[in-house]
C-alpha cells in the first residue's frame, strides 16, 4: 500500500482519470476511497468477489455496491473518475442488484 498523498496508478489511464490513491485530503473517508479502489481494481474481472469484500470491509456485496452507487452520485468523487469508469462501475452494480435469471 502506498502512503497517503502519493500517486500510484492501479489501472490503465482509460479506467482512472489520474490515480486511485488520492491526495491526502481528509475530506474523503478512507473506507470510501478503499471501496472505490477495490471496485476499480476489479473492473476488468467483473467486480470484486464476495470473499474479498467481506475480508476487507466486513460486510457482503449488497452494502458494498449500494455504497459504490452512492459514491458515484457525489461530485467530489465524480470529478476524480472518467466517464468509462463510472459507466462500468454502474453496470457492475446493476448486475449485482439484478443477477441474470436462470431459465429452466
Amino acid at each position: 500500500m502506498s502512503e497517503p498523498g502519493t500517486a500510484r496508478p492501479l489501472l490503465p489511464e482509460r479506467w482512472s482519470r489520474t490515480t486511485v490513491t488520492l491526495p491526502a485530503n481528509r475530506n474523503r473517508p478512507d473506507d470510501d476511497q478503499a471501496m472505490l479502489a477495490l471496485a476499480i481494481e476489479w473492473i476488468p474481472r467483473g467486480g470484486p468477489k464476495e470473499e474479498d469484500i467481506r475480508a476487507r470491509f466486513g460486510f457482503g456485496p449488497m452494502p458494498f455496491w449500494h455504497r459504490i452507487c452512492y459514491l458515484l452520485t457525489r461530485p467530489n468523487w465524480l470529478q476524480l473518475l472518467n466517464t468509462a469508469t463510472i459507466t462500468e462501475l454502474q453496470a457492475q452494480a446493476m448486475t449485482q442488484f439484478n443477477p441474470p435469471r436462470r431459465v429452466t
